[in-house]
């Protein structure tokens, strides 16, 4: 964090349960959905999205999980 083409984000999912991440834009849309991750991470490319900071909202079992990143 910052990238540029992709990055890998990664987090603690011991059970393999199911996670849903969700990356927000400046203005709080919802610009992708990720369903149903049961791994450790994953991969977010840049694609069509514009330079700036991205937020991270993350539902698990136990929590919901916010963080920001930034595309260069």
């Amino acid at each position: 964090n910052p990238f540029t083409n992709q990055t890998t984000v990664s987090f603690y999912n011991p059970t393999q349960s199911k996670v849903i991440i969700k990356l927000i834009d400046p203005r709080g849309r919802i610009v992708r959905t990720y369903d149903n991750v049961t791994g450790n991470n994953i991969l977010i490319k840049q694609q069509d999205l514009s330079k700036g900071i991205y937020y991270i909202l993350m539902h698990t079992n136990y929590s919901i999980i916010r963080k920001a990143i930034i595309i260069k």
